[in-house]
């Protein structure tokens, strides 16, 4: 019964990011916790070719910004080429599934080798899963969790409690997609209103001043 009570809560919370984008680290620490694991990440692909970067729109809010812009700036290449074949393999079942990191080299001793592995292992990071949340927009919502040495690898258990909450994650992402595009639109309004050397005084309709 508490965990029924503890996931409810959770996705309430979830949904509370379509209108407030910025509950989304303090959300993804939540779920990090919820289903046993370090951290978690939502990522985005931008760009194509040689030219195609990875980035982070949102994360576990224990994770530094400054640690997490400079791994992926360092390690980019790699990335892209893990998260690929993540989403291969997510992408293979109906249901969003995460994918154990055991899948991307033939050894552990390979996978360690790796300078983006030793670097999460120097912030205290060694394991991770990766899933797709939009099986249509392969670039857009791209989930991961992270793991301690500790913690292991994902487990049966940490995967079960997933697949419960990123159905949501991935409904809430695409809920606020539009909401947060027209809220980029309209800044870039009052940037360019900024610009002029006249004043502008935006009313409604009921002549309540809005910008």
């Amino acid at each position: 019964m508490a965990e029924l009570e503890e996931l409810s809560d959770l996705v309430l919370e979830i949904y509370d990011t379509a209108l407030d984008p910025g509950r989304w680290p303090d959300v993804l620490e939540k779920v990090s916790h919820y289903v046993g694991a370090r951290g978690a990440f939502i990522f985005e692909l931008q760009g194509v070719g040689p030219a195609q970067k990875i980035f982070a729109p949102f994360f576990s809010s224990s994770y530094d910004p400054a640690i997490v812009t400079k791994y992926l700036q360092v390690h980019n290449q790699q990335e892209l080429a893990d998260q690929e074949i993540f989403a291969r393999l997510s992408r293979r079942t109906d249901r969003i599934q995460l994918i154990g990191d055991d899948v991307l080299t033939e050894t552990e001793e390979e996978l360690v080798s790796r300078a983006n592995v030793q670097e999460m292992m120097r912030n205290g990071l060694r394991y991770r899963a990766g899933a797709l949340l939009n099986k249509d927009q392969l670039n857009q919502d791209r989930f991961a969790l992270q793991f301690s040495k500790r913690g292991g690898p994902i487990t049966a258990e940490t995967a079960r409690k997933a697949e419960l909450i990123l159905p949501h994650i991935a409904k809430a992402l695409n809920v606020s997609r539009p909401t947060t595009q027209l809220a980029l639109k309209f800044r870039s309004v009052a940037d360019c209103l900024d610009q002029l050397v006249i004043g502008i005084c935006i009313l409604d309709s009921n002549g309540s001043i809005i910008l």
